[in-house]
Order: structure tokens, then sequence, then C-alpha cells
């Protein structure tokens, strides 16, 4: 798991504000879709990154009027992660990171007006709480997230600007959510993680 927490301040702006330059996890190194291995050292390590970054970008998040709850949800919800990783508890592990990723589309929306990037982050949202749920068994919710996925995908196809320049990703990132989206109907968790590995790869090098 990678987070990637920035602010910056653009000196050319009159009013001088501050917004979030980037809020990106890649959740590929969580878990091996084929071999149900997890890094957990790298994960270990991540989290301790995450800690470091997070006590200097909740002060800008201050700043930004982002509401106080969702900072300290999102600093518990870190706590939590952090435990579960801590004893290598996969289940729990993987639905404490997704519960975690669920903040950042929603700190995007605050600071920035850029729908696209926001619908980009909340469909890989959608899509690693997808996957976190799978260990339920629960396909019905499952298929419920990735339709949200699916929806909150819209928004980048209808960019017309940023489509003519990613056109070949945006198109194949649409038809590997709906595959996603179909590979549910074999009940088959096997085929349905190597989906999810194979949409989460596109999803990221959209936002890159």
């Amino acid at each position: 798991m990678r987070i990637k927490l920035g602010t910056s301040n653009n000196d050319e702006d009159s009013n001088n504000s501050s917004e979030i330059k980037v809020l990106e996890m890649s959740p590929n190194t969580i878990l091996n879709p084929i071999t149900d291995e997890i890094e957990w050292a790298e994960i270990k390590h991540d989290i301790e990154n995450i800690y470091y970054s997070w006590n200097t970008i909740l002060i800008d998040m201050y700043q930004l009027n982002v509401n106080k709850d969702d900072i300290l949800n999102f600093s518990s919800n870190l706590d939590t992660a952090a435990l579960y990783v801590k004893k290598e508890d996969k289940s729990n592990s993987i639905l404490a990171i997704a519960n975690l990723y669920k903040a950042l589309p929603q700190f995007a929306e605050i600071v920035s007006n850029d729908k696209t990037y926001n619908g980009i982050l909340k469909t890989k949202s959608f899509i690693l709480n997808a996957y976190s749920l799978a260990e339920t068994n629960d396909w019905e919710i499952v298929k419920n997230e990735v339709e949200k996925a699916n929806e909150s995908f819209k928004p980048v196809i209808a960019d017309v600007e940023f489509l003519s320049n990613n056109s070949y990703r945006v198109n194949k990132t649409y038809v590997l959510l709906n595959e996603t989206l179909n590979s549910l109907d074999t009940l088959d968790k096997k085929i349905f993680y190597i989906h999810y590995r194979n949409l989460m790869e596109e999803i990221c090098e959209l936002s890159a």
C-alpha cells in the first residue's frame, strides 16, 4: 500500500491558496491475487511513512477548513489499519486499508474541483472496497461496489480534453470495469481477484 499526501502553494495564485496536490494509493502491494501472499514488511514500512506524512498534512487540512471530524476519523482509521497490519491479520487489514482510502476522495472533493481526478479516486475507492468485501462471499455487496465504481468513472469518460489525451487508458479502464463486473457472475474469488488486479493497475496509471 502506498499513500502519497502532499500540499502545494501556488505563488502565482493571487489568493495564495493551498491545495492538496496528490492523494494517491496503489493497493497492489496489499495482496497478490494469484498467490494470496501479502508483503507485510513493505506494508508496515508504508504505514510508518503515512504516519510521518500525516503529521504534517493534517495541519494543512485544518488550514484548508477540512471538517475536523473527518480529519480525526482518518487518524483513527490509520491507527486501526496499523494495528491489524502489525498483527498481520489479512482480512481485517484489507478492510481497514479500504476504509482508510475512502477518506481520500472526500478530501479531494473539498480542496479541488477537478471532477475527472476526483472521479478516478472514487473509482479506485469503490473497487478497493469491493476487493476488501470479497472475503465475505457476499457477492451482492461486492457487485454494488463495482457498480458504484462504474458510475464514478462517468465524469472521466465525459471529460473530452482528458479523454483526447488518454483515450487508450480511459477506454481500457472502462472495458476492464465492465469485465470486472461481469466476472462476479462466476462467484469465484480467484477470477475476481485477477480482474481486480488488472483493473486497479490501469486506474493507477490514469492517476499517476
